[in-house]
């Protein structure tokens, strides 16, 4: 009699295999990927306000006296928003690892 083709173990390990993959391409994405999508960075405009900027990025990871910086763990990627003193976004810089 043959051997089933399909058993449950190479279907086990059929699914640790894509399981890896997906890890490994979330991990490779949070490092290089950028730290705010583009799409959302060219939104920003000169006069939008802090809550509007806010709704648009999410929470920064630090502010410090008018600056929000947003950044994530293991990627050289950043985004410094500047505010004036009404709370009214001036002007912004970024660099990120992939386009």
């Amino acid at each position: 009699m043959p051997r089933p083709r399909f058993t449950l173990r190479r279907l086990f390990l059929a699914m640790a295999v894509a399981a890896v993959f997906f890890w490994a391409g979330q991990l490779i994405h949070s490092v290089v990927g950028s730290v705010v999508p583009t799409s959302a960075i060219a939104q920003l405009r000169p006069g939008m306000k802090a809550k509007e900027v806010k709704r648009l990025l999410g929470q920064p990871t630090s502010i410090d006296e008018g600056y929000w910086l947003y950044e994530k763990p293991m990627n050289p990627g950043w985004l410094g928003i500047g505010f004036n003193e009404n709370g009214e976004l001036v002007g912004y810089d970024h660099e990120t690892v992939l386009p």
